[in-house]
């Protein structure tokens, strides 16, 4: 059931407008500066820092990321509980739509298709699936921490080990490297029944049933009353599904590096155009391709046909859609100018804002330790993350 301390509708809904309206002003910037600098991006794996591109793309997907699935967790969306496959068409379609406006309003529609836009689309709807279920399992603030730090180590895997971005230092890379892993674990422990277990100890109280007594009551408070059965086996399907996600996101930027610098025999992108802008038709063809060969196989193995509740899930799963393609947008710039191990990672600092969400508007992290254990696990990610900038 949904607890009476959650979010109401409308309130989420004022939520998501204000989300709308910010996530347009910082497409236009980017789309503004884009067309008026006289800096080209850089190619070959070389970075750019000292363009504003890269940095406004990195700090806008630092806030469109942080906010996009602000509707997932909307009341009457998690009552229907839909089928992820259902969510992730509407999820596909607002993607694709909102991904091929951008294309169109940036005057820079030069066409340069690609096969790699079928890789971004498998990649990512793999991905944002495993990602409803995390959310679901987990919530908003625990879910995208530990999916956001491991997606930092793997993208910095990727440009290190694929894309030859230099380093400047190994052991200071490594290093940040490690604290990400370790915030990813205490993340992972925050949402479960050991903040209770550890307030119980730290009050020196040996006595079994009060510490059952806690325990059933941040079990009741943090999930039954969330909107989701979290019991052991659920958390350990939650933290899955978040560690899938994390290895498929810190993927999701490869193929636009591929289409723009060439690799694994592809050409390099030679138009006029920022590969950031000419390779969102490509996405748009290759997320609209992949969603519904998901869904065909999957309702077909099962012999289902699939509840499609759009006056529910319809215009949630389309704007979060629409928000999650800004933020790609966003983080494409990132990519671009700096970099797979330095601007890809730097997006995932949206977990600062997740956790704001996740602990002050939803309340899905409630008590004194488990607040506390979280923080020192957002703490130790962004440690990581400055780590892995500095020296990466």
């Amino acid at each position: 059931m949904i607890s009476s301390d959650q979010p109401s509708s409308r309130a989420v809904n004022i939520l998501a407008t204000f989300v709308f309206v910010m996530d347009v002003a910082i497409v236009s910037s980017l789309l503004v500066v884009n067309h008026t600098t006289s800096s080209k991006p850089p190619s070959g794996g070389d970075l750019d820092t000292s363009s504003p591109l890269g940095w406004m793309g990195s700090f806008g997907a630092v806030l469109i990321f942080g906010f996009y699935g602000v509707l997932l967790k909307k009341p009457d969306v998690q009552a229907a509980n839909l089928n992820p496959l259902v969510f992730q068409f509407y999820y596909s379609t607002g993607c694709a739509i909102t991904s091929v406006l951008v294309w169109l309003i940036s005057d820079l529609q030069e066409f340069s298709f690609s096969y790699w836009g079928f890789v971004f689309g498998l990649t990512w709807v793999s991905s944002q699936v495993c990602a409803y279920q995390a959310i679901a399992k987990l919530g908003y603030a625990a879910g995208p921490a530990i999916w956001a730090g491991l997606t930092i180590v793997v993208s910095f895997v990727w440009g290190v080990a694929a894309f030859h971005n230099s380093v400047r230092s190994i052991l200071g890379a490594v290093g940040g490297l490690l604290v990400l892993i370790v915030g990813i674990c205490i993340a992972a422990s925050a949402s479960s029944s050991l903040p209770a277990t550890l307030e119980a100890r730290f009050r020196k109280s040996g006595d079994y049933p009060i510490i059952r007594s806690l325990e059933e009551q941040f079990l009741e408070e943090r999930y039954l009353e969330g909107g989701a059965d979290k019991s052991a086996q659920n958390f350990a399907s939650g933290v899955f599904w978040a560690v899938a996600t994390g290895l498929l996101n810190g993927s999701q930027m490869v193929p636009l590096q591929c289409f723009s610098n060439g690799c694994f025999g592809s050409p390099a992108y030679t138009g006029s155009a920022g590969a950031s802008v000419a390779f969102l038709p490509s996405l748009a063809v290759g997320v609209m391709t992949i969603t519904p060969a998901f869904a065909i196989i999957y309702f077909g193995a099962k012999r289902e046909v699939p509840e499609f509740a759009f006056s529910v899930a319809g215009v949630p799963g389309l704007l979060t859609g629409a928000f999650w393609a800004m933020g790609n947008f966003a983080a494409m710039f990132a990519t671009e100018y700096l970099g797979q191990t330095i601007g890809f990672p730097m997006t995932q600092a949206c977990i600062i804002v997740n956790a704001f969400l996740g602990i002050v508007f939803y309340r899905e992290i409630t008590g004194t330790y488990a607040i506390r254990l979280f923080a020192v696990a957002v703490i130790f990610i962004i440690v990581g993350a400055g780590l892995d900038g500095n020296f990466g």
